[in-house]
């Protein structure tokens, strides 16, 4: 490969023979380099990266010009982590990634934190929360810092976003659960604890309901519904806080996903509000 442009030490930009533009980063691999030099690529700690579109190649090139070579050897970590635990995943974290992770120690050694607003993913995702964590370590066993607890969560954003099997879907579920959970805070006044097994059983019948919700907006049709006794509708007359709340949900994905819930759903609704609630009295 030719070197089109020297970008510092441990990155240039190249020509592949072909003729498509690459990044290639190693430690020192441009040390006594010129433009138009040959570019070698055997060592196992060399990384080339390929984008897709040529202004990925550019926003690429000038981000390494202003990111430690040590911030970019944890990011190829990471992503080699993440890509060993959670299969496909997109080029393009490599971007999103390591600016994140060179802002995320920026913010720490300045003092700044962000509270965690991203919880959800915790639940929705544990996987990606997993790679995460471990994304947490790495950093503070090859760089010495120690991020937040925050952190994790937009970093599993990250690898839900660039996990090309799950993104779009991600993204609408995501979309749909955040507005049912909005609704139920509004309406309880309060905060549902993160760590209620109660709440995770519930997080997990949120999913199962939006894939639902999603799959009868695509394809225009509805999954079988289980038949729960219909005395359940009686039983829970009473239960009026947790009805209205659920009222307003049918209200919500009616208008915005044309899905009209049915019996079970809204019985099943109720059953884990009142749940949840018994817990936070």
């Amino acid at each position: 490969m030719e070197i089109q442009k020297i970008l510092n030490n441990n990155a240039v930009l190249a020509s592949m023979p072909n003729g498509q533009k690459v990044v290639v980063i190693g430690k020192g691999i441009a040390f006594k380099k010129r433009t138009g030099d040959e570019v070698q690529v055997n060592d196992t700690h060399v990384k080339i990266y390929k984008p897709e579109k040529e202004g990925l190649v550019q926003k690429l090139s000038q981000l390494l010009d202003e990111i430690p070579i040590e911030h970019i050897k944890v990011s190829n970590e990471i992503i080699d982590t993440a890509r060993k635990m959670l299969g496909n995943i997109d080029e393009r974290i490599f971007l999103t990634l390591i600016d994140h992770i060179s802002f995320a120690i920026e913010r720490q050694e300045q003092g700044i934190e962000f509270h965690d607003t991203l919880w959800e993913i915790q639940s929705l995702y544990p996987r990606e929360f997993e790679v995460a964590g471990f994304a947490i370590d790495i950093i503070q066993h090859r760089l010495g810092v120690r991020l937040p607890r925050a952190e994790a969560s937009f970093f599993a954003f990250h690898f839900v976003n660039a996990n090309t099997d799950v993104l779009s879907k991600a993204r609408d579920m995501m979309q749909l659960i955040t507005g049912i959970l909005d609704i139920i805070k509004a309406e309880f006044d309060c905060m549902i604890s993160e760590n209620d097994p109660k709440y995770a059983r519930f997080m997990t019948h949120l999913k199962y309901f939006s894939g639902i919700v999603l799959h009868s907006k695509q394809n225009g049709s509805e999954y079988p519904k289980s038949g729960m006794n219909s005395l359940l509708n009686l039983a829970f007359q009473n239960l009026k806080a947790e009805r209205r709340v659920v009222d307003k949900i049918g209200d919500y994905v009616s208008a915005t996903y044309d899905y009209q819930m049915s019996d079970d759903d809204r019985n099943y609704l109720i059953l884990h509000l009142k749940q949840i609630k018994k817990e936070e009295k």
